[in-house]
């Protein structure tokens, strides 16, 4: 699995302890698995949780933009 990926698996569970606690009738989570997201979100609270959301987001932006960069760069060796 490349970084991107993971990074946007792992978002989607963080958005989903988000949602449990804040709004949990539109989470998508069901079964053990929210079981699971609740118990991380009671260990984590919301502030954290946020945080934990935020800097995802940033991780990933970076990680689209450092791809665009290398990817319109010419190298020297490229041709």
């Amino acid at each position: 699995m490349d970084p991107e990926q993971l990074a946007e698996n792992f978002a989607a569970e963080v958005r989903q302890v988000f949602l449990l606690q804040v709004a949990p009738e539109v989470a998508d989570a069901v079964d053990s698995d929210r079981d699971r997201l609740i118990e991380w979100g009671t260990h984590l609270g919301l502030p954290r949780t946020v945080r934990v959301l935020e800097t995802v987001g940033r991780a990933m932006r970076e990680m689209k933009s450092a791809r665009r960069k290398s990817s319109s760069s010419k190298w020297p060796w490229s041709d």
